[in-house]
């Protein structure tokens, strides 16, 4: 599942911001200011064997930033609300800081 969301925010900002709620939300693998990448993944539970997440930052202009997640189930194909749940938790942190 793959959601997008804009915000009036630089490019900079953004990627720390985005990069600071993974951690919170999630175990982040790798990630690239650069590159406007953070790679993530979840912990397998009674209800998933765990996601994959990818979160990309992009700068739209010096004072808007557009941020997109994209989250999938790693070993299944039925996530049962996992990858909604996984975005709706990055965003709320990330509004929130």
């Amino acid at each position: 599942m793959c959601k997008s969301r804009t915000y009036r925010i630089d490019y900079n900002t953004a990627f720390k911001r985005a990069l600071n709620s993974a951690k919170r939300c999630f175990n982040v693998q790798q990630h690239n200011i650069n590159d406007g990448y953070i790679e993530c993944k979840t912990r397998a539970s009674i209800w998933s064997w765990g996601e994959t997440i990818l979160i990309e930052v992009n700068s739209i202009n010096s004072e808007q930033t557009k941020i997109t997640i994209e989250s999938s189930p790693s070993a299944q194909l039925i996530d049962w609300g996992k990858s909604k749940e996984n975005n709706e938790s990055f965003f709320s942190i990330f509004e929130s800081e």
